[in-house]
């Protein structure tokens, strides 16, 4: 087993051995690993991408598992930065004390709560609520700002200590948080200790549904172990005890899920959706290596125009940069193989400014650098934020530059076709 990772051989659903690889990405460093200008000489480790689904229940996941202390000790993502996530995470709350009914002052327990941006909802209204998240700078400055945050990775230890000292949990969440467990059953028992024997747990996850359909293939990095879909998580929860009573889906991330658990037996009744769900995902085959098969040509036939278009653009003497430095971009640019042919990327988050990408070490401008630079063309890496991207930056338009959007169908933005 190699020190940094390993590979696995049977589900984390279901234990089922031999899955089946149905898509290979290329390797690529840890997705977030931007580097300093003073590290943007070493070389940075890469890791394999291979997809996988089971047979036995129809989980997809990656094979190669990262050791975490890798991925998340010095993890830099924070919620805030995204600027969709606040007014999501304004709504999500609002649904949550609207369909059910949680005590005044009950503890809400977020689980990878990042900066603290979801609970901050639930604390302006009166509850008592905590934090948890291994990212040691994060979890300080969520803690500074006035969320109660715990640097530690949640485990049944961890959740004994709590249910000791404060009691259980009214609701306990984790959004985004369980496509990045790989002991997804060790996860669930440490649900289970601290959950009131009335509450729920409610999580949001990407779905594999709509990444397929959404053609999200960039969402697939290390980070992301898991791909779920409704009817492997349906099964999976039965096993652990619980029950899966709601589901629905929500257009973060490229198209995730939003389930609402509880114990098996609770006293909430399971809505149809459940079942409506997972009915459309097996008539969609999404339990079928085809399906991932069909996926993979769509995303090929679109690399091949891009990668046409970047050689042609090359041969014009055009100069060319990339817009975005987010986890997602990483895979972008190994699996389309843009690293050498891009002059720069700019991006939004002050924090990545002056950074060096991932592997390829393309240097990371502030976006209003835009015009200065005067390139002629710039790809949109995070595509699904095309339009916000481009609307914010029409003067490049003006200037005579040209936006590219790769997915899910390439197309060329100018001055002369910016209405989207």
């Amino acid at each position: 087993m190699n020190r940094t990772f390993y590979r696995r051989k049977d589900c984390r659903l279901c234990g089922q051995t031999d899955p089946e690889v149905v898509f290979c990405l290329e390797p690529t460093p840890i997705a977030g690993d931007y580097v300093s200008y003073e590290k943007r000489w070493e070389v940075q480790e890469l890791y394999p991408l291979e997809v996988a689904l089971c047979h036995n229940c129809g989980c997809v996941f990656l094979l190669d598992i990262v050791d975490p202390e890798i991925l998340y000790r010095n993890f830099k993502y924070v919620s805030s930065s995204s600027p969709d996530l606040s007014q999501h995470f304004q709504g999500y709350a609002q649904y949550i004390l609207k369909h059910f009914s949680v005590p005044d002052r009950a503890l809400i327990v977020d689980v990878g709560s990042n900066d603290g941006l979801f609970l901050k909802e639930f604390q302006q209204r009166g509850f008592n609520v905590l934090g948890i998240d291994p990212a040691r700078s994060i979890a300080q400055k969520a803690t500074e700002s006035g969320i109660e945050t715990l640097a530690r990775y949640y485990d049944i230890e961890l959740a004994r200590e709590l249910k000791h000292e404060r009691g259980c949990a009214q609701i306990i969440t984790a959004n985004n948080v369980m496509a990045n467990v790989d002991d997804m059953i060790a996860f669930m028992h440490s649900i289970r200790e601290l959950l009131a024997d009335d509450g729920l747990f409610i999580f949001e996850t990407g779905y594999l549904l709509k990444l397929v359909q959404n053609m999200v293939f960039d969402n697939i990095y290390h980070e992301h172990l898991s791909y779920f879909a409704v009817k492997p998580l349906d099964i999976f929860l039965k096993r652990c005890g619980m029950e899966l009573i709601d589901i629905i889906c929500v257009p973060t991330k490229g198209g995730s899920l939003r389930g609402v658990v509880q114990f098996k037996g609770g006293p909430r009744r399971r809505s149809p959706s459940v079942d409506q769900m997972i009915q459309s995902e097996i008539e969609f085959g999404l339990d079928r290596a085809e399906a991932f098969k069909n996926f993979k040509r769509q995303i090929d036939n679109e690399k091949n125009k891009i990668l046409n278009l970047m050689n042609d653009l090359k041969r014009e003497k055009r100069t060319i940069a990339g817009y975005g430095a987010s986890h997602s971009v990483t895979t972008f640019l190994y699996y389309f193989g843009l690293g050498e042919k891009l002059e720069f990327l700019f991006e939004d988050n002050t924090a990545k400014f002056n950074m060096f990408s991932p592997g390829h070490h393309i240097p990371i401008l502030a976006s209003d650098e835009i015009y200065d630079r005067k390139l002629d063309y710039i790809i949109i890496l995070p595509w699904r934020f095309h339009e916000m991207i481009i609307n914010r930056h029409s003067l490049y338009l003006d200037q005579g530059g040209h936006f590219i959007v790769p997915l899910p169908e390439m197309k060329i933005i100018s001055k002369e076709v910016a209405v989207l």
